[in-house]
């Protein structure tokens, strides 16, 4: 399995230029993508008539879901208005990972592609590395608070820039 982390940060970077939002933590209110309509099951059932039991395949599709196709040149990511949470935040960025990095089917690369484009996306390492040496502790809780993310994906991320 081939991945062009290269082209998935550059990917991540465009959409944050894109979203031309001034700090982080990025609200998940304030996640964009003029490729896609970002809407709530609920306000797209009260809409459409189209009941969240049959938009979310009978609640198989909790969280939030991508969808493309149903109207030419645009896509929906649909999203559970009551779990909007900071996880929803990179759920959003995950789906749009899906639409930014072209993805034409659902397996395993794509999955892994789409995480990576919303962890750039939501904590980019350039930033992160800008800000360490200028002196900052990069650690857990300063992740947590400059980013949003939870005490997990603050690990992770610490894990992953070790290795930088």
């Amino acid at each position: 399995m081939k991945i062009n982390w290269s082209d998935i940060t550059s990917r991540a970077y465009m959409l944050l230029l894109e979203l031309n939002y001034p700090a982080f933590p990025i609200p998940p209110e304030k996640i964009k993508c003029k490729e896609a309509m970002i809407i709530s099951y609920q306000e797209f059932s009260e809409k459409t008539n189209v009941s969240i039991e049959q938009l979310t395949c009978g609640r198989e599709l909790d969280d939030a879901f991508l969808i493309k196709g149903l109207r030419p040149n645009m896509s929906f990511v649909f999203y559970n208005k009551e779990k909007y949470n900071n996880r929803l935040k990179h759920t959003f960025l995950h789906e749009i990972g899906h639409l930014k990095c072209g993805h034409k089917k659902h397996g395993e690369k794509e999955e892994i592609e789409a995480h990576y484009f919303a962890a750039q996306a939501n904590e980019p390492n350039v930033l992160i590395k800008e800000i360490s040496k200028r002196g900052y502790n990069i650690d857990v809780s300063f992740l947590q608070e400059c980013f949003g993310i939870s005490e997990e994906s603050a690990q992770k991320k610490k894990d992953y820039l070790k290795g930088l």
